[in-house]
C-alpha cells in the first residue's frame, strides 16, 4: 500500500508546469495531530481546474482562483466546499473546521489549503471522510497522510467506493 501511495505522490510531484488538463484526478492531504496543543492542522493540495469544476457544479460563479481576477468570495466558497466534502469526528462528535486560507502551488496549477481544528480530546478513534472532488470525477483518488506531532503515523488512499478511514489514537 505504501508503495502505491508513494508512486501516486511521485506522479503528482512530476506534473507539468501549466494548468493544462491532467489525465488523472488526485488530491493529497496531510492531517497532523499536535498532542501539546490538542489541535489538528490539515494541508490539502487541490488542482484549481478541478476545484472550479466542483464549485461550478454547485452553481458558484467562476472565481478565477489564483489569478489577479480572483473573486473576493473565493476563500469563503472554498472553505465551505471543503467543510462539506471533508469531515472529521472523534467518536460520535463532529469536529468543526476553521479554514485558514490558501496559497498557490509553485506550478500555479494547484492551491494548498490550510485548515485547523482546535481543542480536541483524542479519547476515541478519529474518523474522517474525504469526498473531495468525488462528486464530479468517478476516478478521483485522495491520498492522505496522517501524522502525530509531525511524525508519519499512517497513510490512506481513498476513492469513491471507499472514502472513509479512521485512526486509533488511544
Amino acid at each position: 500500500m505504501k508503495a502505491l501511495i508513494l508512486s501516486v505522490i511521485f506522479m503528482v510531484a512530476n506534473l507539468g508546469t501549466t494548468a493544462d488538463m491532467h489525465e488523472f484526478h488526485l488530491s493529497k492531504s496531510t492531517i497532523n495531530y499536535d498532542t501539546e496543543s490538542q489541535s489538528i492542522q490539515i494541508t490539502m493540495h487541490l488542482f484549481i481546474d478541478d476545484l472550479e469544476d466542483a464549485l461550478a457544479a454547485r452553481e458558484v460563479p467562476k472565481l478565477y482562483i489564483g489569478t489577479e481576477k480572483e473573486d473576493s468570495t473565493a476563500n469563503s466558497f472554498i472553505g465551505q466546499y471543503i467543510a462539506d466534502q471533508f469531515t472529521l469526528q472523534v467518536g460520535k462528535k463532529a469536529l468543526e473546521q476553521y479554514f485558514l486560507g490558501k496559497e498557490l502551488s509553485e506550478d500555479l496549477a494547484a492551491i494548498w489549503c490550510y485548515i485547523e481544528i482546535s481543542d480536541i480530546d483524542m479519547n476515541d478513534d478519529l474518523q474522517f471522510q474525504n469526498d473531495i472532488l468525488m462528486e464530479i470525477f468517478d476516478d478521483q483518488k485522495n491520498v492522505m497522510e496522517f501524522r502525530i506531532d509531525k511524525k508519519r503515523h499512517k497513510d490512506f488512499l481513498l476513492k469513491k467506493s471507499d472514502s472513509k478511514a479512521s485512526v486509533d489514537l488511544r
